[in-house]
């Protein structure tokens, strides 16, 4: 019996020993993703261009309409673009109205999406803020919707990615530190599905 009880200890003890292994692991992979998804985002958010104001203006405008914007209008310093879709609301309504209205039913409603892009001057270059919503929600039978799903928030990091790409001429650099983490985490990381790919995670 104590010899079964011991057997059942040491197997506890493996198990355990694993799922700390697997859950540290697991612990050290997110660290090093936020750790790379912080200074991927203060790189993007607060780089600047050393760029002429027509040229950043037409880059920006190349995106835009590479996602199917509209241009709204435009000034020295300030340009809007927006989008019309189509995604899926929840109605507010009252819990005993009729089917189509009642309370939680998912219906599509269709809005435009605003975007506005700042450009000003930061020590002679070029720094761009960007603000956007979603406006003029209409539906057929009501406007009583209370969330919106799908698509309907822009990317913002997309459109600075692609700024950073076009005007400085390469992607983000990781510093010499975060490359060292990466390859010392994918070097002990014996499952390929696990690893931090570049192109996907940095």
């Amino acid at each position: 019996m104590q010899h079964l009880i011991l057997k059942m200890k040491i197997a506890l003890t493996i198990i355990l020993a694993l799922y700390l292994s697997v859950n540290t692991f697991a612990q050290h992979r997110r660290a090093i993703i936020k750790q790379i998804d912080r200074f991927r985002n203060a790189e993007l958010y607060n780089a600047t261009f050393d760029i002429e104001l027509d040229s950043l203006k037409n880059i920006l405008s190349q995106y835009f309409i590479q996602q199917n914007y509209k241009k709204m209008s435009e000034s020295d310093s300030m340009m809007r673009f927006y989008i019309r879709k189509n995604v899926a609301g929840v109605r507010r309504g009252e819990p005993h109205a009729f089917a189509n209205n009642r309370r939680g039913r998912y219906t599509i409603c269709g809005i435009r999406v605003d975007v506005s892009v700042l450009i000003t001057n930061v020590e002679g270059k070029k720094k761009v803020f960007v603000s956007s919503a979603a406006v003029n929600y209409t539906i057929n039978a009501s406007t009583n919707i209370y969330t919106l799903g799908g698509s309907h928030r822009f990317d913002e990091l997309s459109l600075r990615t692609f700024l950073y790409i076009k005007c400085l001429g390469s992607s983000i650099q990781m510093p010499p530190e975060l490359y060292a983490m990466v390859n010392d985490y994918n070097f002990n990381q014996t499952k390929e599905r696990k690893k931090l790919i570049q192109g996907r995670h940095y």
